[in-house]
């Protein structure tokens, strides 16, 4: 990883099948991590904005399925090129409590191939990308890709 990048220097973008960039993540919440540091458990890695209508819809979806799963599955949030205040506040408004990135270039979500939001991509214990999705996903259609890719323990 060179200097302040997020994604590491010559990644591909990801695809089904592939393993994930250990992309670092910089919280909402001040702290930082890497996608790596979820590895063990399946990662529900959704991209947003807070211009996102749809992204708003999903977002309590997605807190549903990250509080019923008992941290057997992690979301991670990853907010694409909003400034830090409006990422808080759409967090703060929607009331999620699992982990929140920031993305302000979109580097990440172009190491995931994205091309609109909201985008949800599924990855599995081992790191490989199992699923992409382009926009919103209920807690119900979440739980079903998790159960189809048999994420679920």
């Amino acid at each position: 990883m060179d200097g302040g990048s997020l994604v590491p220097a010559g990644t591909d973008p990801a695809t089904v099948g592939s393993p994930a960039p250990d992309v670092r993540l910089n919280l909402l919440d001040g702290t930082t991590t890497r996608l790596s540091a979820f590895q063990g458990r399946p990662v529900v890695l959704n991209f947003w904005s807070s211009t996102c209508a749809p992204c708003l819809k999903e977002m309590p979806d997605l807190e549903r399925v990250w509080t019923s799963h008992s941290g057997q599955v992690a979301v991670v949030g990853v907010d694409v090129t909003d400034t830090e205040a409006a990422g808080r506040e759409m967090v703060e408004q929607t009331g999620v409590t699992y982990p929140n990135g920031r993305d302000p270039g979109a580097d990440i979500f172009a190491a995931f191939g994205g091309t609109a939001l909201p985008r949800t991509v599924f990855i599995d214990a081992k790191g490989t990308v199992v699923e992409a999705h382009n926009g919103a996903l209920t807690s119900d259609e979440v739980d079903g890709i998790l159960r189809d890719r048999g994420l679920l323990g």
